[in-house]
């Protein structure tokens, strides 16, 4: 998350930016039904 604050309007294709931790794999569902955000990340070309 970024503040709208921040240097945010600044970033353009290829730019680079560092985090203070490591990312975090999203777990899949763990229920039937439960809304699987992981697939919704992948079906945004969004992955780690």
């Amino acid at each position: 998350y970024f503040s709208k604050d921040t240097v945010v309007t600044g970033l353009k294709y290829g730019s680079r930016i560092i985090f203070s931790t490591a990312p975090v794999r999203v777990n899949p569902p763990a229920n039937p039904g439960e809304f699987d955000y992981a697939g919704y990340l992948a079906n945004k070309v969004i992955y780690h």
